[in-house]
């Protein structure tokens, strides 16, 4: 029997529920547009360290050229269309104003326009992404743009597990519950499963992101959290 070819999945309808904006799409669209070249990323053992570095070095300065935030916002569309995507959940992040000057105006713009022109028969429902290294105030204030435009439909937090414990996010958690929006999560990328399991009970979680750390820890599995993620857990997707 032959193996089904990467064509073949691709030809298969799916969603996508785990998709970061400007990292969703290929190099190639960027660097064609920009004129530049991108290394690949290249881990070095250090996690979410890694990425962090390469997205400074790497991906930031094109994004910031003129025109570069547009065409990073198309190839994430381009790509999920190439990939038989029928059901996109996707996140912006809310510092991006800050970091690179972009309003929130111009990115729910970008968005629209984007999803309308490249890949109108995609469900798309876009997500708020709030990165775990900055303080709650800060995050509430780069974000009330985002709430007030009703545009969003789901939050999402990420970045280093270890720099805040969920408690620190509980009101924004609330918050985005109280206005009937998803509410995700990244937990347990590099965490154990009591991580995993704290997240879901603090943050009141309709998704995990990641979640690997509920399957890996012997330890977590012995004090109950298996049995936990078993009957109580939110959707888990360990990619």
């Amino acid at each position: 029997m032959e193996r089904p070819t990467l064509a073949y999945y691709r030809s298969l309808p799916k969603g996508d529920l785990h998709n970061h904006c400007l990292l969703g799409g290929r190099r190639s669209v960027i660097e064609k547009f920009t004129g530049r070249r991108m290394a690949p990323f290249r881990s070095g053992g250090c996690g979410i360290a890694d990425l962090n570095a390469w997205i400074v070095s790497e991906l930031r300065p094109l994004i910031q050229l003129p025109g570069g935030f547009e065409k990073g916002v198309e190839a994430a569309f381009l790509q999920a269309l190439h990939d038989g995507v029928t059901r996109l959940e996707m996140s912006i992040d809310v510092t991006l104003g800050a970091l690179s000057g972009i309003p929130a105006t111009r990115i729910i713009g970008v968005l629209q326009q984007a999803h309308v022109t490249v890949a109108p028969g995609i469900v798309f429902l876009p997500e708020m992404g709030f990165p775990r290294t900055r303080s709650l105030r800060s995050l509430l204030a780069a974000a009330e743009p985002f709430f007030s435009s009703g545009y969003f439909r789901a939050i999402d937090l990420y970045d280093d597990e270890e720099a805040q414990s969920p408690a620190a996010f509980r009101e924004l958690y609330r918050l985005a519950g109280s206005l009937g929006m998803k509410r995700k999560a990244h937990a347990g990328e590099f965490g154990t499963a009591e991580s995993v399991r704290e997240a879901v009970e603090v943050l009141e979680l309709d998704a995990v992101q990641h979640g690997i750390g509920a399957a890996g820890s012997a330890e977590g599995c012995a004090a109950g959290s298996c049995t936990f993620f078993a009957s109580n857990a939110p959707q888990i997707f360990p990619v």
